[in-house]
């Protein structure tokens, strides 16, 4: 508390209320936060249990598996919660004052969700690299013995990826996509931290995000493709024909999303501090 106070006593001589200068802080906070460590060390511990549990011949196989296994929710845990506290904080210790007396309470929103968003990618791009630089020393990236390497890549449309030569970045990819989740699990998190304000609920809330998410799409859209987090972040789902429109529809649907909670975000913190009076916000 004493250090993010500190921090933001330093910069309120030079807020100027612009973006930069919001997430030029936020990243700060989030990159020195204990919470950023534990996320990417969670990662790699993650997929160092999954390890000892599965059997798998190669890391192409075990990043596979792992995603049928109650610990994929653990990555999604690790990766969200990086940031997703910083709002509750912000009104516990009424820091958020500082950063918008002279600056602008529309943009300090935007920029602590964009810093929860992109700091669970973050995460879980670090996490898997370290995970697989260390494995590498004990089973290959992807063993040429895999057998059912051409079933599993039917239908992944990162699929050219999975070459020895370029596996290492299909991991990084499908990290990619794991953390594009997480985004979005992480800007829920952090919404609903304004109503419950408990840490710990917070750090369940990608539990219960991912059925959430998974069965209310379901329920408005039926079985559509187009609209199953699943599909297209765990499955790498071959939505279109075109890899970089998969990838690009993949990136919208997430930012979409969380753009929305960034809205009830807006919407729930001008009520915390100002009530329900019309207060003009920049």
């Amino acid at each position: 508390m004493f250090r993010l106070m500190r921090l933001q006593e330093r910069n309120f001589t030079i807020w100027r209320g612009n973006v930069k200068s919001y997430l030029k802080m936020d990243f700060y906070r989030m990159l020195t936060s204990k919470y950023f460590g534990i996320g990417i060390l969670g990662v790699v511990g993650v997929y160092g249990l999954s390890l000892m549990q599965l059997k798998s011949q190669d890391v192409y196989l075990l990043n596979y598996y792992i995603k049928f296994y109650s610990t994929y929710m653990l990555l999604l845990i690790f990766g969200a919660d990086a940031y997703s506290n910083a709002m509750m904080e912000d009104l516990e210790y009424k820091n958020y004052y500082l950063q918008i007396q002279k600056g602008s309470f529309r943009k300090y929103i935007w920029s602590k969700v964009i810093t929860a968003f992109i700091s669970a990618v973050i995460v879980m791009v670090l996490g898997t690299s370290i995970f697989c630089l260390m494995a590498h020393f004990k089973m290959p990236l992807l063993s040429p013995d895999n057998d059912m390497l051409e079933y599993l890549a039917d239908g992944d449309y990162l699929s050219q990826l999975i070459t020895p030569e370029t596996i290492f970045w299909y991991l990084i990819a499908d990290a990619v996509m794991t953390g594009l989740m997480a985004g979005i699990f992480s800007v829920f998190a952090m919404w609903l931290s304004l109503f419950v304000k408990n840490q710990m609920f917070t750090v369940m809330v990608p539990i219960v995000g991912f059925y959430f998410f998974v069965n209310y799409f379901t329920r408005i859209f039926g079985e559509n493709d187009y609209f199953k987090l699943n599909v297209i972040y765990i499955s790498n789902g071959k939505i279109f024909e075109k890899s970089f429109s998969c990838f690009c529809y993949a990136l919208f649907v997430a930012v979409a999303i969380a753009a929305i909670i960034g809205k009830l975000i807006y919407s729930k913190m001008h009520n915390d501090i100002w009530g329900d009076r019309n207060v003009g916000c920049k």
